[in-house]
């Protein structure tokens, strides 16, 4: 039976760039199909092996131990293809920033390259607070790291309410109630902007005006001659005398 098994079973093509993960679910099949035998394990690795990958073995496979052949050549490709701690920390440290993806994303791949003992070191803590946006870091900042995990987590419930979809409608939505000419500096000249706060100037005279006197300011200055008159204004015209009053 565990003959056939092993007959049956037919492991993916190796994984260069993942070689411990690869391992891990190739002895995950060794023992869900009940294979132990070291020679068998052996033949299916070999089988799995590209061939840029085993011509790099031309010695090992010239003189195969006959005693753990199959762990000896697992020795071998994982020495060859796993990175050393200061490989995986100069990676982490050129890891590109957050793009589209979620914080816990870029997180998990983070993680994948950090060397053992060091989730929680400040340096690899900084090297993922400065890829978040400056919104999210600002919120980090106040929280308690009790492991990257948790911490990204947090991230992830910033960055969804900061989404850039929500920022862009929230840009908008001001932008709606400015005009052109504010916003491009090219359409702002001396004259425009003397007129704009002339005209701003004299609005917030004529509401401190009315709210100290409680007429508006033209008929605070014109009195009952005045031709306009700006809400609110407690002035009364005068009827049936030939005064009209200063309302129209």
């Amino acid at each position: 039976m565990a003959e056939n098994n092993a007959v049956s079973l037919k492991l993916p093509q190796f994984w260069a760039d993942g070689a411990k993960i690869w391992f891990a679910q190739a002895e995950s099949q060794f023992a869900i199909r009940n294979v132990t035998s070291e020679v068998q394990k052996y033949h299916h690795v070999l089988a799995s092996l590209q061939n840029e990958v085993a011509i790099t073995l031309t010695d090992f496979f010239e003189n195969v131990p006959e005693e753990n052949p199959y762990s000896t050549l697992k020795l071998r490709l994982l020495k060859k293809y796993t990175y050393t701690d200061l490989e995986k920390a100069e990676m982490v440290r050129s890891m590109p920033g957050l793009g589209d993806r979620k914080p816990s994303s870029l997180m998990d791949s983070m993680l994948a390259l950090c060397p053992a003992g060091h989730q929680m070191s400040p340096l690899f803590l900084n090297e993922f607070l400065r890829r978040m946006p400056g919104v999210v870091r600002g919120h980090l900042h106040t929280f308690s790291y009790e492991d990257p995990r948790a911490l990204a987590q947090q991230a992830d419930l910033v960055w969804s309410s900061h989404t850039p979809q929500t920022i862009h409608q929230v840009v908008s939505d001001v932008n709606s109630d400015i005009s052109t000419e504010t916003l491009s500096c090219n359409a702002v000249n001396p004259s425009s902007m003397e007129r704009n706060y002339s005209d701003v100037s004299r609005y917030q005279r004529n509401s401190s005006s009315s709210s100290t006197s409680g007429l508006c300011f033209y008929h605070q200055k014109y009195g009952k001659k005045a031709r306009k008159c700006n809400d609110p204004c407690s002035f009364q015209p005068q009827t049936g005398n030939g005064h009209t009053g200063g309302r129209r």
